[in-house]
């Protein structure tokens, strides 16, 4: 039995469709780039390597020694780039070819296989899943037909990917504009279209677009904006080299924060799962539950990260543990950052730190260095 291998970093596409459609045909799923190398190509042997979604550059030896197939929503040349479905949905796009092409060194710019075409209507979930239906599609064009991929043709134009700046609400724009605004980002991990209102920032979802007017779910939250910047300066103004960077939804801060969890070693956690999923963590980020959220590199290099969580409670993570870095980083943050008041039986007085009863390194650490235990937690589990 031959076999296909499908790369997809993004939790959208299932592959049991393609898979319940050929029966002859054994396909792979991996969702992490340390897997795609030569050692498991050379195992696998997959007549096709088709990626549905790719954060990660892939290597020239891989798509150059294997038929690589990469799936575009835009009809190429037009609207090369990134944030393809976003862009042409704020162009007012009602449709689109999904483009299936060969990978090459310019991004986007291969010859193409073959196309479908789909709806660019309702929010970005609706939409990722006629993408899926329409990549199956194609994928099973592709291995039956075999037929022999064309060249582009016309002038290429290039997309800019869109980041969280791109989702807020402008006050001078009409209301099909906001309502494509909202629903191009409406779902997976998206940054949500806002409008700021003094220190409050309304996030828009699930909309319903009524010619007139919009029906939408609001939710209201603190800006945390202000004061993470505001440390962040005053944090960076240190004599070690020690650089803080404000943890934000933007794809290189993903996979260093990404890549920072799944280097922790397991006596370190106390609450995080064992395994954690790309998408998963992406949400996470999103969402930004701490007060103060920075990583922190050292000499360009990443070295760790630190948070403060607004019951007080504080933590730093390391690549590598390094005491006199842990000394430093800690006392510069407790210089520099402000606990939030005190709230009896709710918030202490001052910041605390949780540490895993077999996290020794951080136990004497924070002895060595003055710091008091105060209580022992216990996980009630029957």
């Amino acid at each position: 039995m031959e076999n296909c291998l499908i790369c997809s970093s993004k939790d959208w596409y299932s592959p049991n469709f393609i898979k319940d459609k050929i029966k002859n045909i054994n396909f792979t799923l991996i969702n992490d780039k340390k897997k795609l190398n030569l050692k498991f190509l050379k195992i696998l042997k997959p007549k096709f390597i088709f990626f549905t979604h790719w954060n990660w550059k892939v290597p020239k030896s891989i798509y150059e020694g294997y038929d690589c197939i990469v799936f575009h929503t835009s009809s190429l040349p037009y609207g090369r780039g990134g944030s393809p479905i976003q862009n042409l949905i704020m162009l007012n796009k009602r449709s689109s070819p999904v483009c299936a092409l060969r990978m090459t060194e310019e991004i986007d710019a291969g010859p193409i296989y073959d196309k479908e075409n789909i709806s660019l209507d309702g929010n970005i979930v609706d939409i990722f899943e006629r993408v899926q239906n329409a990549v199956d599609n194609l994928m099973y064009r592709i291995i039956n037909k075999k037929n022999s991929p064309k060249p582009q043709k016309g002038i290429p134009t290039i997309f800019k990917r869109r980041d969280e700046s791109d989702s807020e609400i402008k006050s001078n724009e009409d209301i099909k504009n906001i309502y494509n605004r909202i629903r191009c980002v409406d779902g997976f991990n998206y940054p949500r279209a806002f409008i700021d209102y003094g220190n409050n920032r309304l996030h828009f979802s699930k909309s319903i677009y009524h010619k007139k007017y919009i029906k939408s779910e609001v939710i209201i939250s603190k800006k945390k904006k202000k004061e993470e910047d505001i440390y962040q300066k005053k944090l960076n103004k240190n004599k070690f080299d020690f650089r803080f960077i404000k943890m934000k939804n933007s794809k290189e801060l993903l996979e260093k924060s990404y890549f920072l969890f799944s280097k922790r070693k397991k006596n370190t956690k106390i609450s995080s799962r064992e395994k954690l999923v790309y998408e998963n963590h992406c949400n996470f980020v999103i969402n930004h539950p701490y007060r103060l959220w920075y990583l922190i590199e050292c000499k360009d290099s990443l070295i760790g990260s630190i948070y403060a969580k607004f019951d007080n409670t504080l933590a730093i993570n390391f690549l590598n543990f390094n005491r006199e870095n842990f000394k430093k980083i800690i006392y510069l943050f407790l210089n520099v950052v402000k606990p939030l008041p005190s709230i009896e039986s709710i918030t202490p007085e001052n910041f605390v730190m949780n540490i895993s009863t077999g996290n020794k390194n951080y136990q004497r650490a924070l002895e060595q260095n003055g710091f008091k235990r105060i209580q022992e937690t216990f996980s009630l589990v029957l």
